[in-house]
């Protein structure tokens, strides 16, 4: 008998449902063949009752590598604090036990173009329609100012973050 792993799936149904390339970090859901730009991928199970269930992307990448499941008593962190760089010399098993590496505080530094921000330190820029409300994210920053472009003509497009 299989023992079963991370939310009650066995490894090679992980495997099945998910492509990763651990240089470069890159996650897709092959059953809709969706390229993943977040930390965490949330889909209905039918083990769950169709229940959503949600799943963290750093710890299924480890799984996928190591060819093994992680204790539920271990965290996968990002040794960089950026949780969009799922490249596996990145991550980082630690028991949940452990103290948790210090991390620099993110901030949201104002760049020329009103609504767009760089996060530092992680590098990234979000693209803001409100104070508080970070409705796109890309590591691009013509992008950015690309899609605020677009937002300031008609904010009811929407699109979807490139990480």
């Amino acid at each position: 008998m299989r023992e079963l792993d991370y939310l009650g799936y066995y490894l090679d149904e992980w495997r099945e449902m998910f492509s990763y390339d651990s240089k470069t970090g890159a996650m897709c859901y092959l059953p809709l063949n969706k390229e993943m730009t977040d930390r965490y991928y949330t889909f209905r199970s039918s083990r769950h009752g169709g229940k959503a269930i949600r799943v963290s992307l750093a710890r299924v990448a480890v799984m996928l590598v190591t060819d093994d499941y992680v204790s539920s008593d271990d965290h996968v962190i990002n040794k960089d604090q950026d949780y969009f760089n799922l490249s596996y010399e990145n991550l980082l098993v630690i028991s949940k036990k452990a103290k948790r590496p210090v991390k620099d505080k993110v901030k949201a530094v104002e760049t020329l173009v009103e609504g767009v921000f760089k996060i530092e330190p992680l590098g990234y820029f979000v693209v803001r329609r409100g104070p508080l409300q970070s409705a796109y994210c890309t590591r691009d920053f013509d992008d950015a100012v690309e899609v605020w472009l677009e937002w300031k003509e008609d904010n009811s497009i929407s699109r979807v973050t490139k990480m």
